[in-house]
């Protein structure tokens, strides 16, 4: 991601609990995941923004573009109280979650066609057997 700030370069995406160095004050995801539904945690190293969000699990991300402010609204539903209920959602996971559909959907279509390389590998494969 830094590579990316280097550029100039905007750039948003998850990131995984074990790429979370010290420099990056947040609060560990066992106890991160205690708190309440909507709860937002974010700390800053050099150019970087990592927000931590509490909804069903706990999401991290990581961004070099988008602030935390605007939060956003999104209805959840809360099984204690058996309706739907409002929670704030910071801006960069809104951002992810709005651009990241096309992405989704093309490894969905790629997870479900045979590939080029794939078909040549598993016919050679099959070739040298048959030999």
């Amino acid at each position: 991601m830094q590579g990316l700030t280097n550029r100039r370069l905007g750039a948003t995406g998850t990131l995984r609990e074990n790429r979370i160095t010290d420099s990056i004050n947040l609060p560990d995801k066992k106890s991160w995941k205690k708190v309440s539904r909507g709860e937002i945690a974010s700390s800053t190293c050099n150019d970087l923004l990592v927000v931590r969000w509490n909804k069903n699990s706990v999401v991290t991300v990581l961004t070099n573009y988008h602030p935390v402010d605007p939060l956003r609204k999104a209805s959840r539903y809360s099984r204690a109280d058996r309706k739907k209920i409002s929670v704030n959602v910071p801006g960069p996971v809104a951002q992810y979650n709005t651009n990241m559909g096309g992405v989704d959907i093309g490894d969905q279509f790629i997870g479900t066609y045979v590939t080029a390389s794939i078909l040549r590998t598993s016919l050679c494969s099959r070739m040298a057997s048959v030999s």
